[in-house]
């Protein structure tokens, strides 16, 4: 295919050096998807990817080329596949490669593929979580951008930032990724870049108690405080699949080995859940461990009321249920007449 109209200077001539190459790859992916739409195609070469490369052209500029083909074969795969463009299923990754690809260039000319490749995944996985909170991660890793050294520590904070914007299954690597980064890079992934970073032990001292307590805030781990905390219902997990959600049937929940388990009588999905969001991923076998509900426990009785401890609350949305589970930090509740798993832990009062 011909380059743009609109398109010049480095990426005009990327094209150029390479338009065998391109066209035969063009032409193939055009024999495994008819659909694949030319024009579009076009308009995202010269809208979107176009700036990047002169971006990377006037910091690295023989960089331009190598990150003109990294960007060229991206686009033809996710077009294709209808991940950017106007057929896009999401216009989430196609905003990140706008919002996020020319500021970082000089990142993205270290490692073309594997840094877009990263930031992609990590957009595909935001869109695709419900509750995430795609845009808030594209401005924190803008944010973070100046405090990373090199390509990997940015992927490395990026991560942690992707944990907090809503990918809850992501909590525990974040932090084993924190415990890795420099301190002042390490508490602004964590969302607190104004708190004077904790060194050594300390440090460490705060990232287990966010390992240990998924509805610990950062802010209070880092600065060595407790706070007053109280049971509250924190979150609502889950919908009828005909309503966008995955369960058939009200589902059931246990917690076998300490996991959540939710079963709608179709399938079992594994439950993360912390502070700053929930994810449901299908179990690729149902847990045999036996179940396992660790001291001290949380009981429920039909009102909904709620006690661990000396500590009680009631929750109208409960009462009746049909299923509860617990692990260490949270109980999980279903009820028959709801598609939604509910959560009940302690949290900070101001949270």
């Amino acid at each position: 295919m011909s380059a743009p109209p609109r398109v010049s200077g480095a990426f005009a001539a990327a094209l150029a050096n390479h338009r065998s190459r391109f066209n035969a790859q063009y032409a193939e992916a055009r024999r495994w998807r008819p659909n694949l739409d030319g024009p579009a195609f076009q308009a995202h070469l010269a809208d979107v990817v176009a700036p990047v490369i002169e971006e990377v052209a006037a910091l690295v500029p023989a960089k331009a080329e190598a990150a003109a083909e990294a960007l060229y074969d991206l686009s033809l795969e996710l077009i294709g596949q209808e991940f950017l463009g106007p057929r896009a299923r999401n216009p989430v990754i196609g905003l990140g490669w706008q919002r996020l690809l020319p500021p970082l260039a000089a990142h993205l000319a270290a490692d073309p593929r594997r840094f877009t490749g990263a930031l992609t995944n990590a957009l595909y996985q935001l869109a695709a979580t419900p509750g995430a909170r795609a845009e808030a991660w594209m401005a924190e890793v803008l944010t973070l951008a100046p405090l990373c050294v090199d390509t990997a520590s940015l992927l490395a904070a990026a991560q942690v930032a992707a944990w907090r914007a809503g990918l809850a299954h992501y909590r525990r690597s974040a932090l084993q990724v924190c415990r890795r980064l420099p301190g002042r890079l390490a508490v602004a992934a964590l969302g607190e870049p104004g708190l004077k970073p904790p060194t050594g032990p300390r440090l460490e001292t705060a990232l287990a108690r966010l390992y240990d307590d998924p509805w610990l805030a950062p802010a209070q781990a880092l600065a060595g405080q407790s706070g007053e905390r109280r049971m509250q219902l924190v979150a609502r997990v889950g919908a009828f699949r005909g309503f966008g959600g995955l369960f058939l049937a009200p589902p059931k929940v246990s917690s076998p080995g300490g996991q959540f388990v939710v079963d709608d009588g179709q399938g079992q999905w594994l439950l993360h859940a912390d502070r700053f969001g929930a994810t449901l991923h299908r179990a690729a076998t149902p847990p045999t461990e036996p179940e396992v509900t660790q001291a001290p426990s949380y009981r429920l009785d039909s009102r909904g009321k709620v006690t661990r401890g000396k500590h009680s609350a009631t929750f109208p949305e409960l009462a009746g249920s049909q299923s509860s589970a617990a692990d260490a930090t949270t109980l999980a509740v279903t009820t028959p007449l709801s598609h939604v798993v509910y959560l009940v832990a302690f949290v900070e009062r101001s949270a």
